[in-house]
Parts: structure tokens; C-alpha cells; sequence
């Protein structure tokens, strides 16, 4: 009897056991139902994704082999119409009138136009070559407010030829430039005995260096108006035309007393598109150095676009040990402030 109770109670606790464990199990399966649904949902969602792109790149195949067959169908187009072309051009093939070393009309022709066109290309570089000036009223009106500078000048261009206009005792004048052909070349001068040159601009060089002299004219081209002058600097109170390192001292030295930053901006002797300021600093008088290129001035490391931009700079702004342009002098200021008679009573103590 008491054998049969053990057994009992042992299955009972076996029994309790099992269902333990059965209930465990059912509530992990009903906590984890959530997550295995939501996976299924993301498969079935990549399945369709799948599903899409493969249908998306049978389409993307299906074109690419359509576009590959109509462009072997231009290609052979193309192929046709050069064949076709290139035929029609040996057919219509004509015998040209050969001249010289084998040069026909056509080829002289085309080579003068490359040069016509090179010649422009190199001359719209130049801040004197006025593109858009095309006739004398034009070239006037830019050179009347330069008629008291001997030599000032720019280069201009018509349907048929270049033009000179340059200022001569405060008259404006016109001279053509002339092209020659020297052996194939095309050289240029402005009348049948004056040196031709290689091009417009050698040309111009030249004649900053040397006087012009035709139908009694004797004038060296001194000042290039550029077509990109905002201001110019030939009207203000600093500039000085015909006046040399020599002469700008001596104009300074009239100046008593000496005044920091009495200035004047002059040529300098040291050759066409140069410059220089010269100045009082410190009871010394300096020169500064400034170049122009291509319509610009430079001086040191910085560029201005114009003469008076660069001069306006250096008033804000020290040129030498702390000195500012701050007195401009020409030779109407001087004899204002500073008649003769002072100069040669007060200055030649000085100077000795």
C-alpha cells in the first residue's frame, strides 16, 4: 500500500512537471508570435522588391539591345552620307589655277585671312588698339581731350585697312598703315619710304622710339590713350608729360619748405609703358618706379586698373618710410606757390 502511494505522487509531480513546462513553452510562443510575424512581412516585402528590380532589368535588356540596333543603323547612315559626300566632291573636283611654289588663289586667300585674323587676335591685347573706333569722328572724339600731348595715340581699324591717329601741335592726325606683300609675307608701314615691320605692333614700338616724319609732320608717339582708361591721368594736377628725373628734382627743390609727400608722376627715361613717381620723403627726394601692361599699372606685387587708381592708393597708404602722395605739383602749381625769384633767393644756398 505504501508502495503504490510513492508511485503516485511521483507521476503526480512528473505530470505537474510537464505541464510546467508545456505552459512555459505555449508563453514563449505566444510572446515571440509578434516577431516571427513581422519577419515574414519583411521577406515577403524583399520578395517583391526582388521581384520588381528582375523586371526592371529585363526592361533596362530589352531597351539596350533596341538602342544597339538603332545605332548600327545611324552608324551605318553615316557612313553612307560620307560616301555619298566624298563621291559628290571627287565629282565636282575642279581643276584650280596654280601660282608661285604651287599656291592657288583659293590657298593665297585663306592664308591672308589667317593672318588678317591672326594680327587682330594679337592687336586686341594692346590697350591703345581701339576695336570699335571705326572711323575719324570716332578717333577725334577720343583724342580731343588729349590735343595738348604731343604724341598721344591710338590704333583704329576700317572695313579696308589700320589706321594711326595721333596728336601733333594739338592737331589730330590720321595716317594709314599700309600691308605689304615682301615675298609671300605681309609686312606693314604707314608710307612707301618709312621701314615696314612684321607686324602693327612692331610697328608702334618703333615709332615710340623714333620720329614719324611725313608731309611735314616730326613726331615720336608718347602716349598710348587705352580703351580701358576709366580716368585720365594726363588731366590731373600730378602729371607731368615732358619732364625728366633731372627736372622733376628740380621742380621739387623749388618746393620751401620741404613738404613730405610733395609729389609729381612723370615718364620715365627708361623706355615706353614705364613710369615714375618722384617724390619728397625724409628732406630727400626719391623716385618709384611703375609699369604699364595691358591697360594696367603696376607697381611692386599690386595692379591697378588705371594710373589714378594707383596714385589715389599710395595716398591712403605709405610709399616710402611712412611718406603718403599727399602734394601733387605741375610747373603752373610751382610758379602759384613758388615764383623764380623765391627759388633762386631761398634754394641755391641749399643746394650748395
Amino acid at each position: 500500500m505504501l508502495m503504490l502511494t510513492n508511485t503516485g505522487s511521483a507521476l503526480s509531480r512528473i505530470r505537474r512537471g510537464m505541464r510546467m513546462e508545456i505552459e512555459e513553452l505555449i508563453l514563449y510562443l505566444t510572446a515571440n508570435k509578434s516577431d516571427l510575424q513581422d519577419q515574414n512581412a519583411a521577406l515577403a516585402e524583399n520578395k517583391r522588391e526582388i521581384e520588381y528590380l528582375q523586371e526592371q532589368i529585363s526592361s533596362t535588356s530589352v531597351q539596350l539591345l533596341m538602342k544597339r540596333e538603332e545605332n548600327k543603323k545611324y552608324k551605318t547612315a553615316i557612313k553612307d552620307e560620307i560616301s555619298h559626300k566624298e563621291k559628290k566632291l571627287l565629282e565636282d573636283e575642279v581643276v584650280l589655277v596654280v601660282k608661285g611654289q604651287g599656291e592657288t588663289e583659293d590657298e593665297e586667300k585663306l592664308i591672308k585671312e589667317s593672318e588678317n585674323l591672326d594680327t587682330l587676335s594679337s592687336l586686341e591685347m594692346e590697350p591703345w588698339f581701339h576695336e570699335n573706333v571705326k572711323d575719324k569722328p570716332g578717333a577725334d572724339a577720343i583724342l580731343e581731350d588729349f590735343k595738348h600731348i604731343p604724341g598721344a595715340f591710338i590704333v583704329r581699324r576700317n572695313i579696308l585697312k589700320y589706321f594711326l591717329s595721333f596728336v601733333h601741335n594739338f592737331r589730330i592726325h590720321h595716317l594709314g598703315i599700309s600691308e605689304i606683300n615682301d615675298e609671300g609675307k605681309i609686312n606693314y608701314r604707314i608710307s612707301r619710304d618709312s621701314p615696314s615691320f612684321v607686324s602693327i605692333v612692331d610697328l608702334i614700338h618703333h615709332y615710340c622710339l623714333y620720329h614719324i616724319n611725313i608731309d611735314q609732320i616730326s613726331q615720336r608717339l608718347t602716349v598710348p590713350i587705352s580703351k580701358n582708361e576709366k580716368q585720365p591721368w594726363h588731366k590731373q594736377p600730378w602729371y607731368n608729360e615732358d619732364v625728366s628725373r633731372k627736372s622733376a628734382e628740380y621742380m621739387l627743390e623749388r618746393v620751401i619748405p620741404k613738404k613730405d609727400g610733395t609729389f609729381l608722376v612723370r615718364p620715365s627715361s627708361q623706355g615706353h609703358d614705364t613710369w615714375a613717381i618722384s617724390l619728397i620723403s625724409g628732406n630727400s627726394i626719391r623716385h618709384f618706379k611703375f609699369f604699364g601692361k595691358d591697360g594696367q599699372f603696376e607697381t611692386g606685387n599690386r595692379t591697378f586698373d588705371s594710373m589714378v587708381e594707383l596714385v589715389d592708393f599710395y595716398k591712403q597708404n605709405p610709399i616710402y618710410a611712412g611718406t603718403k602722395l599727399k602734394y601733387p605739383i605741375n610747373e603752373e602749381i610751382l610758379n602759384q606757390k613758388y615764383p623764380t625769384h623765391e627759388f633762386i633767393d631761398d634754394v641755391l644756398p641749399y643746394r650748395q
